[in-house]
C-alpha cells in the first residue's frame, strides 16, 4: 500500500515486536505436550479433536462422516478448518504430528494476526511512531488468541480474515489511491474463505458491508456493496446447497443441539450473564472510540464506528446463542472484540501521548473510575451467583487481582500522557504501563490458569487421549464405544462412536433439553444411547450425570465395572458383559475389584 511507505516505524521493528508472541507460543505448545507410553504427544481441544476425527475418515476416502460407515451427521461447524486438517492426514502424518502441525498453523495465524494489526494502526495513522509495534506486541501476546489458535480451535484463522477484512475496507475508504478491483477482489475472497470456515463469520461480513455502504463515497458505492453483497449470499446459497445434499440439512448438527431447541430468553438470559465478564474490554474499546472522535480527521472517527460495530456484533453473536460452554475465558464468538479494542486501544494511547489528542482531568477521571469499577464488580459476581456453579465458575478473584493491577497500571499511563513529562524514561514508563493495562483486561485473569496448569482443560484433554489410546488397545474395530467427550476417545481408538451429548447424534440434538441450558452440554437421552444403541463400552456418563433409575437398571444388568490400571485419574469405564468386542489385558484394563458405578476403581 502507498500509504505505508512514508512510516516512521520499519516493519522489522513489528517483527521484533511479534517475537515475544511467538515464543510465548512455543512454550505454550511445549507445555500442552506429556510422555505417556514412552512417547511424546501432542493434542487438540476435544472440540478440535471431534473435526479432526471427520478429516482423517475423509483422507481415507470414507466420506465426510465421524468414523468410516457412520451415518452422514454434521458433527463439526469448521468446514474449511477440518479441510485443512483432512489435506495434512492425506499426507500421512501420525496423529501427534497432525496435532502439532495445527499448533503450528495456530502460531502462523497468530503471527499474521499481528502483522494485520500493525498494518491497521499504520492505515489508520501512519504518523505513528510505536504504536504498530505495540499493536503487534499485543495481539501476539493475546493470550485468548493464543489459546483458542494453538489449542487447535479455527479462531485464529477467523482471526485473520477478521483483521484482513477491516484493513482492507479501511483502505477502500480512507486511500483513494487504492485499486478498487484488486482490493474489492481480497474481500471478496475473505469472505468466501470466512464464511466456509464458520457460519457465524457473517455477522463481521455484514456490519463490513453495511459500513462500506455508510463510508464510500457515492462514486465507489456500488462498485464495492455490490459485488461483496452478491458473495455473501452466494457463499450462504453454495454452503447451504452442499450441506443439505450431503447431510440432507441447511445447518450443521451443532446449530440444532445449540439453538434450535433452545428457547430464545433461556439464552439470552445465560448469553448475558456470561458476557458480563467482557464490559472491561468494551470499556476500552468505547474509550478508544471517544479519542478517536476527539481528532479533527473524519477518517479516525468512521475507524472508530467500523471497530466498535465489529466490536460490539460478535458480542452480539455470543448473546443470542447463549456464549459457550467454555468461558473461563473469552470465548470462541467474542475474538473479534478482544482484538480490536487491542488495536484501538493501542492507537488512542498514541494520539494521547503524542498529543494529537488532549484528554480532559475529568475525562480521565471517569475513564479510571468505571474501568476500575467494572473490574472489581466482576470479582463480586463470584458471589451474587455462587448458587449456580456452572455461572460462577467464571467470576473470581482473578478478576480483582488483576483489575487492580491493570487499573494502577491504566492510571498511570493515562496521567503520564496528559501531563506528558520531559523524561524519556518516564514517558516510556507511562507507555508500557497503558499498553499493559489494555492487554490485561482481556488476557490477565484468564492467563492465570495457563501460569499454574497448562491452560483450560489441557489436562482433562490428555486424560481422554490417553483413554483412547488404551481403548484402542483392548478393544476389536467393531467395539462400539459411549463417549461424553466425543473428541480424542474416538480419534485416538479409532473405534465406532455414541455420542451422548448429541453433537454428532440426531436424534439426541433435536431432543429436549436434560438439564439447565449448557451449550452443547444439556442434553443426553439414555435409554437412546445405551439401552437401544447398546456400546459395548461406557467411557462416561454425559457431563457427570447419573441415568435413571430404570435406565440404571438396565445398565447394572448388562455391564459390569472395569479399571485401566495405567491412567492417573478417572481409570474406570463400563463393559458390557460378555461382550466379544472388548479384551482385558493385565496391567492396562482389568475387571474392577467390586461392580458398581464410576468412581469404584
Amino acid at each position: 500500500m502507498k500509504q505505508t511507505r512514508t512510516l516512521n516505524v520499519s516493519w522489522l521493528w513489528v517483527a521484533v515486536g511479534v517475537l515475544p508472541g511467538a515464543i510465548f507460543a512455543l512454550i505454550f505448545i511445549f507445555r500442552t505436550s506429556w510422555i505417556f507410553q514412552g512417547e511424546r504427544r501432542f493434542t487438540l481441544f476435544d472440540d478440535a479433536m471431534i473435526s479432526m476425527t471427520f478429516a482423517r475418515t475423509l483422507s481415507q476416502g470414507k466420506g465426510l462422516v465421524w468414523y468410516p460407515g457412520a451415518p452422514k451427521v454434521e458433527g463439526f461447524s469448521n468446514p474449511l478448518w477440518t479441510l485443512v486438517m483432512a489435506v495434512l492426514h492425506w499426507v500421512g502424518m501420525t496423529a501427534s504430528q497432525v496435532s502439532l502441525m495445527i499448533m503450528v498453523l495456530g502460531l502462523a495465524c497468530i503471527g499474521a494476526c499481528a502483522f494485520l494489526a500493525a498494518l491497521i494502526v499504520c492505515q489508520v495513522y501512519p504518523r505513528g511512531k510505536w504504536s504498530p509495534v505495540a499493536a503487534a506486541f499485543a495481539i501476539g501476546m493475546c493470550y485468548p488468541l493464543a489459546f483458542w489458535s494453538l489449542r487447535g480451535m479455527e479462531v485464529g484463522l477467523l482471526a485473520v480474515f477478521s483483521l484482513a477484512l477491516i484493513s482492507s475496507c479501511i483502505r477502500l475508504v480512507s486511500d483513494g489511491s487504492a485499486n478498487v478491483r484488486r482490493t474489492v477482489g481480497w474481500i471478496v475472497a475473505l469472505v468466501s474463505l470466512g464464511l466456509a470456515t464458520r457460519l457465524d463469520f457473517l455477522a463481521i461480513t455484514g456490519v463490513c458491508l453495511l459500513w462500506l455502504a455508510w463510508a464510500l463515497p457515492r462514486g465507489r458505492r456500488a462498485r464495492v456493496v455490490v459485488p461483496v453483497g452478491l458473495t455473501i449470499i452466494g457463499s450462504l446459497v453454495v454452503m447451504s446447497a452442499l450441506r443439505f445434499w450431503y447431510y440432507g440439512k441447511l445447518f450443521p448438527n451443532t446449530y440444532t443441539l445449540k439453538v434450535e431447541s433452545i428457547g430464545l430468553i433461556t439464552r439470552l438470559a445465560r448469553g448475558l450473564v456470561v458476557d458480563i465478564k467482557l464490559i472491561p474490554v468494551m470499556l476500552v474499546l468505547v474509550l478508544a472510540a471517544v479519542v478517536f472522535f476527539r481528532t479533527n480527521e473524519v477518517k479516525f472517527k468512521q475507524v472508530a464506528v467500523l471497530l466498535v460495530s465489529v466490536g460490539f456484533i460478535s458480542v452480539c453473536y455470543s448473546t443470542y446463542v447463549g456464549g459457550d460452554a467454555w468461558e473461563m475465558l473469552p470465548n470462541r464468538y467474542v475474538m473479534p472484540l478482544v482484538l480490536v479494542s487491542l488495536v484501538a486501544g493501542v492507537l488512542a494511547l498514541e494520539l494521547t501521548f503524542s498529543q494529537v489528542v488532549v484528554l480532559s482531568k475529568s475525562f480521565v477521571a471517569v475513564a479510571i473510575l468505571t474501568f476500575v469499577a467494572s473490574l472489581v464488580g466482576l470479582s463480586m459476581c463470584a458471589v451474587v451467583f455462587w448458587p449456580d456453579f456452572a455461572v460462577a465458575r467464571y467470576f473470581d478473584v482473578r478478576f480483582l487481582k488483576v483489575g487492580v493491577a491493570g487499573g494502577l497500571m491504566f492510571v498511570l499511563g493515562l496521567l503520564v500522557g496528559i501531563w506528558r513529562s520531559s523524561n524519556r524514561r518516564v514517558w516510556l514508563v507511562g507507555i508500557a504501563s497503558g499498553v499493559l493495562a489494555i492487554m490485561f483486561v482481556s488476557s490477565g485473569p484468564s492467563a492465570y490458569a495457563w501460569i499454574w496448569n497448562k491452560g483450560e482443560a489441557v489436562v482433562l484433554d490428555q486424560r481422554e487421549t490417553e483413554r483412547g489410546i488404551l481403548l484402542k488397545q483392548v478393544t476389536t474395530p467393531q467395539a462400539r464405544i459411549a463417549v461424553s467427550f466425543a473428541g480424542a476417545p474416538i480419534y485416538y481408538s479409532e473405534r465406532r462412536g455414541i455420542d451422548l451429548l448429541g453433537k454428532v447424534d440426531p436424534v439426541i440434538a433435536a431432543g429436549k433439553p436434560a438439564s439447565p441450558f449448557f451449550p452443547g452440554h444439556n442434553k443426553w437421552d439414555y435409554q437412546h444411547s445405551i439401552v437401544q444403541l447398546k456400546p459395548d463400552v461406557i467411557a462416561s456418563y454425559a457431563t457427570g450425570h447419573l441415568p435413571k433409575p430404570s435406565e440404571k437398571l438396565v445398565i447394572d444388568n448388562e455391564f459390569e465395572l472395569a479399571c485401566f490400571v495405567s491412567l492417573s485419574d478417572t481409570k474406570d469405564v463400563l463393559v458390557r458383559k460378555q461382550s466379544t468386542s472388548v479384551i482385558y489385558k493385565a496391567g492396562i484394563l482389568e475387571r474392577g475389584k467390586k461392580l458398581g458405578q464410576f468412581g469404584d476403581c
